[in-house]
């Protein structure tokens, strides 16, 4: 991955309403309140970013379609390179977060509705990544869609495939994921594991490598609506 020091030094310098005129005078559709961080780049074909978007400062997005939904944050130092980036309303990639490594024609991530992506993780979408909403990419998570480097022609083993992390799934710290896997909607996965197969639906799973621990009613409960409103007041009051 090269880091665009020329047009961070020049285009990054402009203050964010020249960008936004410089950028849309390239083509760029750019909605309202969009708002760029100084030395902040965009290299792209085609560009699409919604209202109230924020890109911060030192980051640099370098694909060849770019589509940012409305309210979504990319914080400081981001690095993206790879050919496809699409991020949906209300989510956030946060500082320090590197997207790139190897590209093919298939190369993209695509982030839905509400998502966050913590400090310090790499996404490798050499294959697709797919997050769909409400997922939570926790810090330094590590997800890769090939494991390839001795021959093959050796008898070593090369690993290419997308990952598919599915609605409302949780990622704690130091969570590695290996290509051709899916993680089914709101499971939970352990600080520390290390994902090389599927994981179910509503699972918690941990280890290295992952396994199932508990699944469905076992793992999540089932409240009442009194005990949910036993809950909320709960809430509130540690809130107060």
């Amino acid at each position: 991955m090269s880091i665009p020091i020329g047009k961070m030094i020049t285009v990054g310098l402009l203050p964010s309403p020249l960008k936004r005129a410089y950028y849309r005078m390239k083509g760029a559709r750019i909605g309202k309140g969009v708002k760029f961080g100084l030395l902040s780049v965009i290299t792209a074909r085609e560009i699409e970013i919604g209202d109230d978007t924020r890109i911060g400062p030192l980051s640099f997005i370098s694909v060849r379609k770019l589509k940012l939904r409305k309210r979504v944050r990319i914080h400081s130092t981001v690095a993206v390179d790879t050919n496809e980036l699409s991020v949906d309303d209300d989510s956030a990639i946060m500082e320090q977060v590197v997207v790139g490594g190897m590209l093919t024609p298939r190369s993209r991530l695509v982030i839905g509705k509400r998502v966050k992506i913590f400090p310090y993780s790499f996404l490798n979408p050499t294959e697709p990544i797919t997050i769909d909403d409400d997922a939570g990419i926790g810090g330094a998570n590590y997800i890769f869609t090939h494991g390839s480097w001795q021959s093959q022609l050796d008898g070593f083993p090369v690993s290419f495939g997308p990952v598919h992390i599915q609605r409302g799934v949780w990622f704690p710290w130091r969570v590695f994921v290996m290509p051709n896997v899916t993680v089914g909607e709101y499971a939970t996965i352990g600080a520390g594991s290390i994902i090389t197969k599927d994981i179910p639906a509503r699972s918690l799973a941990a280890g290295s490598p992952a396994k199932v621990l508990r699944t469905g009613s076992e793992y999540i409960k089932e409240f009442s609506e009194e005990e949910k409103h036993v809950r909320v007041q709960e809430i509130l009051r540690e809130f107060a």
